[in-house]
């Protein structure tokens, strides 16, 4: 029998807390953890809770199961009118719109799964319902009225329909033979989970981010529920990419996806596609439309969010000092969680009040600079009061674990612990300003950007290789210019005025 997870007490919010399932729940602690009344009260309202989480899931897995089969039957039936030639004409089109209707419905919680009309087929072969249950049942095989008279044209009609509706089920029984009858080694579904452990094992070796693995699965995901699992991947063409793309685009106007994410999906399809012709040796040579701008999805470039100087000043001084250690290192040095967890004790000089470092991202990059950070009085003063005694890494959490750590769990979902995250996201809350380590390291870049003698700097600031040969001159770092610019930063900013 399982562990049955029951409320604790927790000090810093003096209420009794359960964690199920990714969720945390809270109840009111009364006069404290002694309270047993309050404790009681807290554990019936949570058994009622659980008891209505499980029931929920329970409702959603049944939910899922009636639209994937509904889902997979209606793609069968694309499958076949493709494969025998009928691809272009009415069925066809009215298979796909219901593949397309379905999958956008599965994604919405609140839409209801489909009832037995929408299938296919009718749950029970034609052949076996009298005339009078026949022609109650809706059968979208027979697509013309019902002729009410004569008799006798009546009579047809439900012979034509039994007829119809017998030919439908030995074809998509045929279908299926021959789906399972492909080798699954060769499905989109098992190729997908290939490359995907392919860059599970990237990530393992630092090539890519944990996070961007499993980004790389929920798009795969996409592409899988709607192409089908069972899709040849011998069979992937320019037009299978150019339907993604339309399938895509109509998500984007249904305000299912942003044009971002759309466009984020299509590129990681296009990665897969690379890889089954690379690495896989499952295609031949690319589509030939692989490189065409009419797969493109165009974006628009977004307004760079900042932070105003009266919003740093408030949040500078409300914060702690840890959160207020983070956000001084993205605005003296353009650091991200990431750079922060990874900052190690030969990279900082603590005599000289500077950082020397590239980027946690591109570090293995052979262009990307070393840049070199003068440090703020501030930011020196708090690195010092803060580090840890770790040869590795110059900032620990509480609990002597590094900042930010990423991993796979045993289902292959990506864990993260982020402890950057998470104290900016508490001082956010509390002040009521939007606000992740990204504003603090464009409100400085942008800063650089706007300045007339320091328009430039912010590509060396933020760590970036050189776009351009006039660039290439600081992969040799002007380290006097780029501490000229933090001084004037720290006055811009007016750091001096947030003790």
């Amino acid at each position: 029998m399982g562990w049955t997870p029951e409320p604790r007490w927790e000090p810093s919010t003096k209420s009794w807390r359960v964690r199920y399932k990714n969720q945390t729940y809270r109840y009111p602690g009364g006069t404290g953890k002694s309270d047993r009344e309050a404790e009681q009260a807290a554990k019936r309202q949570w058994k009622e809770k659980r008891r209505q989480i499980d029931n929920e899931a329970a409702e959603s897995g049944e939910r899922l199961e009636k639209f994937r089969g509904c889902i997979e039957e209606w793609r069968c039936v694309l499958n076949w009118l493709q494969n025998h030639g009928f691809g272009d004409d009415g069925s066809a089109k009215k298979a796909a719109a219901a593949v397309a209707d379905l999958q956008e419905r599965i994604q919405d919680p609140s839409s209801e799964p489909p009832d037995d009309a929408e299938w296919f087929l009718s749950k029970t072969p034609l052949d076996e319902l009298d005339d009078d249950q026949l022609q109650e049942t809706y059968c979208p095989i027979y697509d013309d009225a019902l002729p009410e008279s004569p008799e006798e044209q009546l009579r047809n009609g439900f012979a034509h329909i039994r007829s119809n509706d017998a030919l439908w089920r030995d074809r998509l029984a045929a279908q299926k033979k021959n789906a399972d009858a492909v080798d699954t080694n060769n499905t989109l579904a098992a190729q997908v989970d290939e490359f995907l452990k392919s860059k599970r094992e990237e990530a393992k070796a630092g090539q890519i981010s944990f996070g961007r693995a499993g980004t790389m699965r929920n798009h795969l995901k996409i592409v899988v529920d709607w192409a089908g699992g069972k899709k040849e991947t011998g069979k992937i063409d320019g037009k299978w990419l150019a339907d993604l793309r339309s399938m895509l685009l109509k998500r984007i106007q249904e305000e299912i996806y942003s044009t971002s994410y759309a466009k984020d999906v299509m590129t990681t399809t296009k990665q897969l596609i690379r890889w089954l012709v690379g690495t896989a040796g499952q295609l031949d040579h690319l589509p030939r439309n692989f490189d065409s701008k009419s797969l493109s999805i165009h974006t628009q470039i977004k307004q760079v969010e900042t932070l105003t100087v009266d919003e740093l000043s408030q949040l500078l001084g409300a914060a702690r000092d840890r959160a207020k250690l983070y956000m001084l290192l993205g605005l003296n040095c353009g650091m991200t969680q990431i750079d922060i967890s990874d900052l190690h004790p030969a990279e900082v000089d603590f005599e000289n009040g500077t950082i020397t470092r590239k980027r946690s991202k591109t570090r293995n990059v052979e262009n990307v600079p070393m840049v070199k950070y003068k440090l703020w009085k501030e930011t020196l003063q708090l690195l010092k009061q803060e580090r840890s005694d770790s040869d590795d890494h110059v900032l620990l959490n509480r609990s002597g674990l590094t900042l930010v750590e990423s991993s796979f769990n045993s289902k292959e979902n990506t864990n993260k612990r982020d402890a950057v995250r998470l104290e900016i996201r508490r001082l956010s809350t509390a002040e009521s300003i939007t606000c992740t380590m990204k504003h603090f390291k464009k409100t400085a870049a942008s800063a650089l950007r706007n300045h007339q003698q320091y328009s430039g700097l912010e590509r060396l600031f933020l760590g970036h290789a050189p776009d351009n040969m006039s660039d290439r001159h600081y992969t040799t770092a002007p380290d006097d210019l780029l501490a000229e610019a933090t001084d004037w930063l720290y006055a811009k900013l007016k750091i001096k005025s947030t003790k």
